[in-house]
């Protein structure tokens, strides 16, 4: 081996000495390379002289500096003279341009001259209708030169239209051409598998399409291209969903392109959305919920609430946006639109439906479906949210790398998608007004609702409308679950002392369970309906709290009718006593141990239903505050994206555009802001307020009656005293026909007598109590008060007894229960304060008009004849009662008017039955007076 290098060197040396006997030809060559080529010849030829020179290398390498450095000044010079012949170039081109247009110009220029001078010529022929020829010219010679113009102008024109029309008919071969082989080489291309290049071949012929809009080709061609561009997607597809599932993202993006180039790029989005939204689809089909009656627990699978289930539903949902997000930014160029279009399409691809799903929720959960509701809203809400901040970013990413990967897009297919991903509500959804709620005009195209948005909140729209009705069930159901009217009514039953005490707590505590899940409800519309559905809230409260105390004051009015058949039952058994209750301190008044029991109950039913009256304007005044923060808030909030927050803008437009935002939402939220600055309370719930009146007027009818029945059960054979018939003397009968009854004179019969004991014996009663702020409560309802006069500042109340008014409902002797008949709502909402002697002297003054009410009304028309003698006892019976009543601040004109009438001689008693007079009909009756009239 060290032999072969050595013979290598000694050859390379020989070769050196070799090209050193050459060196001096090197400056008489024209070409270095030629002088190189042939002194390797020489050295591979072998030759080389064997006395050449030694080779003077470094002479070699200064020679070869110089040449390089030849050539790289050479190339210098010819950059700069490319440069300069470029801006030459450059700037002679727009020269060219203008050189072009001149000589158009010129040429335009040229034909008008000409045109001119043969019109000239003409009309220079021809004066007066007398052809002459110009001087210095013959017609003869003239008239050829006009005949060559005119010929060269007409084939010039001629050869133009020519050339055009050729030129239209090249194109058209050449696109005839084109399109006949156009199948065959789609399929051929197809074949090859050579998909771009198809789909280039397909582009072009669609731009050339135009040219046969107009001509009877025009169908067969667009047919044949649909065909096969519907040939090249069919040949795509199966390696485009292959590519999808394996998340191949540069396969994809190429076959993008390819569908973009024959106007598919919408199937090709529908390829990518069906493949990527199948997993969460049959996650949501296959769900297993306890609302739908098909689902069957398994071993592993037990049925879950929807609401639980659908929070699930939207994080997988949202790791899925999340996760292409990033994809789609790499395939699509319009990456925002495209992840809104997926979602949307996704949500519309449901089955079954959102809508259907929350439909099943309020089915299956009836009554109590509300709080199902409310959770699936909030879910969904918080959903749009976190999308929302995708969106976000997938907008910030793509305008972030639009300057650096630049994409073509088809401006129509943008336009498509971006109609696909926004959605608006139809107007049969809006309401009659274009204002929000505050009254403020908002446009309809502040805010746009992207379709996906209207997809999931939509469905909620129907049941947001309905939200009163979804309230009121609510509330009746937990009402019914909390409280029972069974229990309270037992407890009235009993007439026990425990039992009393107990059904005062009972309507307590269930009047504050009903307050509270009112008040509860507040939150409910606020979360479920942002308030907008706040008239349909107080509908709903107000009804169930109407119910409530209606419910309440009929087991009252019904436990009072109980009472009175016990007390008729005792009446017919009982032997009057001095002291039946066995209290020192009520001697005299008649009343048996169950009437103790019922007076009693009675005052603490009063004092539950002032504490109840107390909750109400508690409740009352939170609703307004509630509301009055909702209308400044919506004030001070016009712009919706500030209104929307822990939401999206969309939800809040479209509760906007809903039929909640109505005209009954603007008065009622004015209503409570024009109330609150004026200092009165606006009350809400009226209905409630009415009907809680009413169980305080059956609570003070159940006092009315256990104090008046020992009273008024006298009364009840009262009118079948046989002293109405008795005749007295023959001379005092005729003396009293004459002279009018005498009114003192008269005894008291045993009956009257012993109402008057009675009705002295009221103040004995009342004193134990006095202290009771229960008896003070709704004064204002109490038989015979006039409302109005209790609010103002002279004496406490003013009380009358209307006359000629039938009483209603008096039955067994006992007073009848208070009607509209008996008084007059206040409408005055400023509170009474009165202190206990004017309390009680109300009741007192109501208590004994009751009395001379049912006396008048009810017992002394049914006396059927009445002698002179027994006119003149009833007479003494009226005057002495009169001076009971009026002893206790009472005044009954009715009673007036049967003392009057009794008084009165058969003439002014006529008279008055003339007149229609009732009273003076009754007497005239009772006395037999018509009879004689007759005959």
């Amino acid at each position: 081996m060290q032999s072969a290098k050595s013979g290598k060197a000694d050859e390379l040396g020989e070769r050196t000495r070799a090209m050193s006997l050459d060196l001096a030809a090197l400056e008489e060559a024209d070409n270095s390379s030629v002088w190189l080529s042939d002194l390797l010849s020489a050295s591979q030829t072998g030759q080389a002289s064997e006395t050449a020179q030694q080779v003077d290398l470094a002479g070699l390498q200064a020679k070869i500096n110089t040449l390089i450095q030849q050539l790289e000044t050479a190339t210098s010079e010819v950059a700069l003279e490319t440069d300069v012949t470029i801006k030459d170039i450059a700037r002679a081109t727009p020269r060219l341009a203008f050189d072009l247009q001149l000589m158009r110009e010129n040429a335009l220029l040229l034909r008008y001259t000409l045109d001119r001078i043969q019109s000239t010529n003409a009309s220079a022929t021809q004066t007066n209708g007398v052809t002459r020829p110009p001087v210095g010219q013959s017609a003869e010679r003239d008239e050829p030169v006009k005949e060559d113009i005119h010929a060269v102008m007409e084939r010039l024109a001629l050869l133009d239209l020519v050339k055009t029309r050729m030129e239209a008919t090249r194109v058209v071969l050449r696109e005839a051409e084109s399109w006949s082989t156009l199948e065959a080489e789609i399929t051929s291309l197809l074949a090859l598998s050579e998909f771009v290049k198809a789909a280039e071949r397909l582009s072009e012929a669609s731009k050339s399409l135009v040219v046969f809009r107009e001509t009877p080709e025009y169908e067969q061609r667009h047919a044949l291209m649909t065909s096969l561009q519907n040939q090249l997607e069919a040949s795509l597809s199966a390696s485009l969903i292959a590519a999808i599932t394996d998340k191949d993202v540069k396969r994809c993006r190429d076959f993008y392109a390819i569908f973009s180039q024959i106007q598919r790029e919408v199937e090709f989005r529908n390829y990518y959305f069906a493949s990527r939204r199948t997993s969460i689809l049959a996650t949501w089909s296959s769900a297993s919920l306890v609302e739908q009656s098909s689902s069957a627990a398994t071993q592993d699978h037990q049925p879950v609430a929807f609401t639980a289930f659908f929070e699930s539903y939207c994080a997988d949902l949202l790791a899925l946006l999340e996760e292409e997000r990033i994809t789609i930014a790499a395939i699509f160029p319009d990456p925002a639109d495209t992840l809104a279009s997926f979602l949307q399409s996704l949500i519309e691809s449901q089955s079954p439906t959102f809508g259907q799903r929350l439909a099943a929720v309020s089915e299956y959960h009836a009554a109590r479906a509300l709080p199902e509701l409310i959770n699936a809203y909030h879910a969904t809400e918080a959903f749009c949210v976190q999308v929302d901040r995708v969106m976000t970013k997938q907008s910030g990413t793509h305008n972030a790398t639009a300057t650096e990967e630049p994409v073509n897009v088809d401006p129509a297919s943008a336009r498509r998608d971006r109609r696909a991903s926004v959605k608006r509500l139809s107007f049969s959804r809006r309401s009659s007004s274009k204002s929000d709620i505050s009254g403020a005009v908002v446009p309809a195209a502040s805010v746009v609702i992207r379709g996906w948005e209207a997809a999931l909140l939509e469905p909620f729209l129907d049941l947001q409308s309905n939200y009163s009705e979804f309230e009121r069930m609510f509330l009746l159901a937990e009402l019914s679950q909390r409280t029972s009217a069974s229990a309270f009514q037992a407890s009235l039953s009993a007439l026990s002392e425990i039992a009393d005490a107990r059904a005062a707590r009972m309507l307590i505590e269930h009047g504050q369970s009903a307050f509270a899940m009112a008040e509860d409800g507040l939150r409910r519309v606020i979360d479920f309906t942002h308030g907008y559905a706040m008239v349909g809230y107080v509908a709903a409260v107000d009804s169930v709290l109407s119910d409530f105390y209606t419910n309440r004051a009929s087991i009252v009015i019904a436990s009072r009718e109980q009472q009175r058949k016990k007390r008729a039952d005792a009446d017919r058994r009982r032997v009057t006593q001095g002291s039946a209750g066995g209290r020192p301190e009520l001697d005299g008044l008649d009343y048996s141990p169950d009437d103790w029991a019922t007076f009693q109950l009675g005052i603490r039913l009063l004092g539950s239903c002032r504490q109840l009256a107390q909750r109400a304007s508690s409740f009352e005044t939170n609703a307004r505050n509630r509301i009055s923060m909702l209308n400044r808030g919506t004030n001070a909030r016009e712009d919706v994206r500030e209104a929307a927050l822990g939401t999206t803008p969309s939800a809040i437009m479209m509760l906007r555009q809903s039929t909640l935002n109505s005209v009954e939402f603007a008065e009622l939220l004015k209503s409570v802001e024009a109330a609150s600055r004026d200092g009165h309370g606006h009350i809400l719930c009226s209905d409630a307020k009415a009907k809680s009146s009413e169980l305080a007027q059956a609570c003070q009818a159940l006092l009315h009656d256990v104090i008046l029945g020992p009273l008024l059960s006298a009364l009840a054979s009262y009118a079948d005293l046989h002293v109405w018939t008795q005749q007295g003397h023959p001379e005092q009968q005729s003396k009293a026909m004459v002279v009018q009854i005498p009114t003192f004179s008269v005894s008291p019969t045993e009956t009257i007598s012993r109402l008057g004991e009675g009705l002295f014996n009221l103040p004995r009663l009342f004193e134990v109590y006095a202290d009771d702020s229960a008896l003070g409560f709704s004064i204002e309802t109490l038989p015979f008060v006039d409302p109005k006069a209790l609010h103002q500042p002279s004496p406490p109340a003013i009380l009358r007894a209307r006359p000629n008014q039938s009483p209603e409902g008096h039955e067994n002797g006992h007073a009848s229960s208070p009607s509209a008949s008996y008084f007059t709502r206040s409408k005055e909402d400023a509170p009474l304060t009165l202190n206990s002697e004017d309390v009680i002297s109300l009741w007192l003054t109501s208590l004994a008009l009751s009395v001379l009410d049912y006396l008048t009304m009810g017992v002394l028309p049914g006396i059927r004849e009445l002698s002179a003698a027994g006119a003149s006892q009833l007479a003494g019976d009226l005057s002495y009662i009169a001076n009971v009543a009026h002893a206790l601040d009472a005044q009954n004109a009715g009673l007036e008017d049967w003392r009057r009438m009794l008084e009165a001689n058969e003439a002014q008693v006529k008279q008055q039955a003339a007149l229609r007079d009732s009273v003076a009909m009754h007497v005239q009756r009772m006395r037999g007076w018509h009879d004689s009239q007759r005959k």
